[in-house]
């Protein structure tokens, strides 16, 4: 099911805010045998690496807040926007990559590339080691999802060709609700700027 809802003040503030105790309320009534996949989404985004500090600053705020709640009651999924980019994690918690099926680990994705102007500049010149893909031209995203797999195809608006492609399954070895993460996007993280980066492997 979908629940959407704004309450009050930010979320991300440091006192309980009537918004967060809505999510928590939320997020705890969710039976997993029912409903495998959890998928949070915000107009903020989770993780950037946008080179303006005040984005940066308050995804910080927004991860110290929400992701304790996200391991908690497990999210396989966080769907942002705000920055008019794309840019996606690894398997991520605490900025760090983290092992499949690991407690707390969950796929940020900023969507921003819905039709404002796109600013390809505003990356930071090497992405972090959680970034995964980065891109700044218009596009959306394609989600599908069964009992045992989420994909997500990030698809750009001008020639309809894929610009991400990823894969999440329920772990078989980790806690409940964890998530194993495969990248099936074979090309460069960047391909907005004027250096290109790879992850080796």
């Amino acid at each position: 099911g979908i629940n959407a809802e704004y309450m009050g003040e930010p979320i991300w503030e440091g006192r309980k805010t009537e918004q967060q105790q809505w999510l928590e309320s939320q997020l705890s009534q969710v039976d997993r045998t029912v409903t495998p996949w959890i998928v949070v989404a915000s107009h903020r985004t989770l993780y950037t690496s946008d080179v303006h500090w005040t984005r940066v600053r308050e995804s910080w705020r927004m991860q110290g807040v929400l992701e304790p709640l996200f391991a908690r009651y497990p999210v396989s999924l966080f769907l942002g926007g705000h920055v008019h980019n794309y840019e996606r994690t690894c398997l991520v918690h605490q900025r760090q990559c983290v092992q499949p099926g690991s407690v707390g680990g969950l796929v940020s994705v900023q969507l921003g590339t819905g039709g404002a102007v796109t600013h390809p500049r505003d990356f930071s010149t090497e992405p972090p080691s959680w970034s995964m893909r980065r891109h700044s031209k218009h596009g959306f995203a394609s989600i599908s999802a069964t009992a045992d797999e989420l994909t997500v195809k990030y698809i750009a608006s001008a020639d309809g060709a894929v610009e991400d492609h990823f894969q999440l399954r329920i772990s078989a070895h980790g806690p409940a609700g964890s998530v194993e993460l495969t990248n099936l996007w074979k090309g460069p993280i960047d391909d907005d700027h004027k250096q290109v980066y790879k992850r080796p492997g």
